[in-house]
């Protein structure tokens, strides 16, 4: 009788998932393994569904959604030192830093430019040059590794 149920649970899952074709949206408050899975009861059914929830962008502050910002610009040799300010403008899982002003460090523009990715092996953010970056051994610092953006302090770090 349980395998019966446990098979009955599963079979009314996958059913439900296939109908529905959107996961839920995600809750800001679970951690990305409660987000992994979900169960939902229907409360006019009383059927138990398990859905699938997409990941989040692991650790992006909530308060860096598209749009632009002013990130600071440190090198990771000398993290104490004062640098320069940047302007970052996020837009769908990109991010482009330019120098808008005068300086010894970056010339006038773009000075980086694309896509934000969470290197879990480091628990930084990357911004990826080629795809390679993805799983590159070392990110940050001064390694040949892609260079690390600090979402949380808005800080782009470089050599």
């Amino acid at each position: 009788m349980y395998r019966l149920s446990i098979f009955l649970l599963l079979l009314v899952a996958l059913i439900g998932c296939s109908e529905q074709g959107q996961p839920p949206p995600l809750s800001p408050e679970k951690t990305e393994k409660e987000q992994s899975s979900e169960v939902q009861k229907s409360p006019e059914s009383g059927v138990y569904k398990v859905l699938e929830v997409v990941k989040p962008i692991a650790n992006m502050p909530a308060a860096l959604a598209d749009g632009t910002y002013v990130f600071s610009h440190r090198f990771a040799e000398h993290p104490n030192m004062k640098s320069i300010s940047l302007e970052a403008i996020i837009k769908n899982g990109e991010i482009s830093l330019i120098n808008k002003g005068p300086s010894d460090i970056f010339s006038k523009g773009v000075i980086k430019k694309g896509e934000m990715f969470w290197h879990e092996k480091s628990g930084e953010w990357i911004i990826l040059s080629t795809a390679e970056d993805k799983h590159a051994e070392h990110v940050g610092g001064c390694t040949d590794g892609p260079e690390v953006i600090d979402m949380a302090k808005k800080i782009y770090w470089t050599c």
